[in-house]
């Protein structure tokens, strides 16, 4: 349910969801809600070569295909949790936005009812962020943990 979730507010918060093949292929292999939704949708997935100003940073194939397709096509902004991703993406001028902060721009927007409890379901689902982070972050939209 988490993961279906995060696909919906990514639609719902921009006008455009590009996947990368790569992302989509690392998607496709779980078999989840987010997987079937991938295919059940109408987000573009595209083909994507590494950015020469990516490759160096030894990312992951999904954050790689990210951000090259955010660096090439800068209209776009990339969503990527990973912190080396994030310092990347900072490197080379690429635009990018984690989990939580589509969460909380959810929240700010009344598409869900409560940050608090979709950022326990995504973290009981695997997604790690610092307790420090949620708590700020919860803040910033009137909540707190366990809310």
């Amino acid at each position: 349910m988490a993961e279906l979730a995060g696909w919906i507010w990514s639609a719902a918060l921009a006008r455009e969801v590009v996947v990368p093949e790569q992302v989509a292929a690392e998607v496709s292999r779980v078999g989840d809600e987010a997987s079937r939704a991938l295919t059940d949708s109408a987000f573009t997935i595209a083909q994507v070569q590494p950015h020469p100003l990516v490759v160096p940073w030894g990312l992951g194939s999904g954050e790689t295909a990210v951000l090259s397709f955010a660096k090439s096509q800068r209209q776009f902004v990339a969503v990527v949790d990973d912190l080396a991703a994030r310092r990347c993406a900072s490197s080379i001028g690429v635009l990018c936005r984690g989990t939580l902060g589509l969460v909380l721009l959810a929240k700010t927007r009344q598409l869900i009812p409560s940050a608090a409890d979709l950022l326990a379901e995504l973290e009981q689902s695997g997604l790690y962020l610092s307790r420090d982070l949620v708590e700020y972050g919860l803040g910033l939209v009137g909540e707190t943990p366990g809310d």
